[in-house]
């Protein structure tokens, strides 16, 4: 049985475990693994929250979310946002699954979990990058209701696409 639950502080090491097997098994530049710092800041350090989903206790995958409010990487500010919408953005900052447990819908239910607990905090939009040839992750986003809205570089000359999702009225 798969159970999602929010992320605390013990939580940076299972994460980082997850992350880095989800590395290895895509091609350069699909994903970009966080340092440790990075996760703990946001899995209940003030800049974010995060789920896991766990299989008998072990986590097996996670999303990551980020408040980024007025900081100047907001996402918000690639797709032209009034500022005064900033404050009501959450960027599904990381998302990824142990490779063993890849193609079960972990992705879509992580996600879909972690809009509703964003929105319990206020937010309005829901945006993320995503690789241009990480075609799963696009898709999943896709099915989730997300829109592609431009094309950038980030992450040191990676290319990304930007979704949004609204997420209330």
């Amino acid at each position: 049985m798969i159970t999602i639950r929010q992320t605390g502080p013990d939580d940076v090491w299972p994460i980082r475990s997850v992350m880095t097997a989800a590395l290895a098994s895509v091609p350069m530049g699909d994903f970009v693994a966080d340092d440790p710092d990075f996760i703990a800041r946001h899995i209940g350090g003030g800049e974010g929250t995060g789920l896991v989903a766990l299989s008998k206790q072990t986590v097996i995958a996670y999303v990551l979310v980020r408040f980024p409010g007025r900081a100047a990487d907001n996402l918000g500010l690639d797709l032209g946002l009034p500022a005064d919408e900033l404050g009501s953005v959450a960027h599904m900052e990381s998302v990824a699954v142990d490779p063993e447990w890849q193609g079960h819908g972990l992705q879509i239910r992580l996600v879909t979990a972690a809009e509703e607990l964003v929105r319990t905090f206020g937010m309005v939009w829901s945006l993320c990058t995503v690789s241009p040839t990480n075609t799963y992750s696009l898709a999943n986003f896709i099915r989730l209701g997300y829109e592609r809205k431009i094309n950038v570089v980030k992450y040191g000359g990676f290319e990304r696409v930007v979704l949004a999702k609204r997420l209330r009225s």
